[in-house]
C-alpha cells in the first residue's frame, strides 16, 4: 500500500507538471518526498524477496550494496520530510522577522536548492555505509558463501545524523501551531464560524502537522531500536520495529493524500473507477 499511495502521489503530480510546465514548490518537496520513499519501500520488497529466494548469497552482495542504498534512501527521505515541515512553517507561520520573510517570498526559487542540499546532506551521512566493504565471498555458480566477517550496523552513526532532522521538525513543529492557533483565535473573535472554510483549513493544518510530528516521533524512536542493535535478529520485537518503520511512509502518505483536496479528489475517482471495473468484470476473468 505504500508503494502505491506513494506512486499514486507521484504521478499525479507529474501530471500536473507535464500540463503547467511547473510545480508550486510545496508539491515540489511533496512529489520528491513520494519519489524518494517509493524507491526506498522498492528496495524494501526486493531486499525481503531476495533474502527469502536467494538468501545464500544475501550476507556478500546485500552488505555491499542494499543495506548502504536502503539507509541513503531513508535519509533522503528524512531530510526532504524535514523540508516539507520548514515549508509550512514558513508558508503558515506569522512571523514578522527577516528571516520569515525572506523565505516567504524566495521559497518557490529555493525549494530546488533546498531539495538539492537534502540529496547531498543524506549522500554524505550515507558514505561510512557505502565505505564498509564486507568481507564476505561467494560463488555464484555453486552459490556457496564463506563469510569471514558480517557487516555490523554503524549504531552511532545513525543515531547522531537522524537528530538533525529531528530537532529541524520539532522547532519548525513548535514554531507553526502556535501561530496557527494564535490566529484561530483572533479569527474567531471576529465572529468567524467554525464552519468557515478557512478556519477549517486552519484546523486541518493543524490535525496534519500533529499527527505528522506523532508520526516522525514513531519513526525515529523504532528506526534507531532497530539499527542500534538493542534487539536480537529474527526477534518478534526486532520485526514489529521493522514493520512500523515500513507503516510510517504509507501512514503519512495517506495523510497527504486525505488533506489535499486536489489529491483527495483524485485519489476517490480512482476508487470508484476500479470498484466499477471490478464489479463489471466477470469473476472467472477475475479469478484468472
Amino acid at each position: 500500500m505504500g508503494i502505491a499511495l506513494n506512486g499514486f502521489i507521484v504521478v499525479m503530480n507529474s501530471k500536473t507538471w507535464m500540463r503547467n510546465k511547473c510545480l508550486p514548490p510545496g508539491d515540489q518537496i511533496v512529489t520528491s518526498l513520494c519519489l524518494s520513499r517509493w524507491i526506498y519501500l522498492c528496495l524494501v520488497g526486493v531486499h525481503g524477496i531476495w533474502h527469502s529466494i536467494l538468501s545464500q548469497v544475501h550476507v556478500s552482495f546485500f552488505s555491499w550494496f542494499f543495506n548502504p542504498a536502503l539507509i541513503s534512501m531513508n535519509y533522503i527521505s528524512i531530510w526532504i520530510a524535514r523540508l516539507l515541515c520548514v515549508y509550512y512553517c514558513v508558508k503558515i507561520a506569522i512571523y514578522k522577522h527577516v528571516v520569515f520573510l525572506y523565505l516567504k517570498e524566495k521559497m518557490p526559487k529555493l525549494a530546488p536548492w533546498f531539495l538539492g542540499l537534502c540529496v547531498l546532506f543524506s549522500l554524505v551521512l550515507g558514505l561510512p555505509y557505502w565505505l564498509q566493504i564486507p568481507s564476505s565471498q561467494f560463488n555464484i555458480s555453486t552459490m556457496n558463501v564463506t563469510q569471514n566477517t558480517t557487516m555490523q550496523p554503524f549504531s552511532g552513526i545513525y543515531l547522531i545524523s537522524s537528530t538533525p532532522p529531528f530537532i529541524i521538525f520539532t522547532i519548525a513543529f513548535f514554531l507553526t501551531i502556535p501561530s496557527l492557533w494564535k490566529h484561530i483565535r483572533n479569527m474567531s473573535g471576529d465572529g468567524t464560524s467554525f464552519r468557515n472554510p478557512d478556519m477549517k483549513t486552519h484546523y486541518n493544518a493543524i490535525k496534519s502537522i500533529t499527527f505528522f510530528f506523532l508520526l516522525h516521533i514513531m519513526f525515529i524512536v523504532c528506526i534507531n531500536i532497530y539499527h542500534t542493535g538493542m534487539l536480537a535478529r529474527g526477534t518478534l520485537q526486532r520485526s514489529f520495529m521493522s514493520v512500523l518503520t515500513v507503516v510510517y511512509p504509507f501512514l503519512h502518505s495517506a495523510v497527504l493524500i486525505f488533506y489535499n483536496r486536489k489529491l483527495r479528489k483524485e485519489f476517490l475517482h480512482l476508487i470508484t473507477y476500479m470498484s466499477t471495473f471490478i464489479s463489471s468484470t466477470p469473476p472467472s476473468l477475475i479469478i484468472i
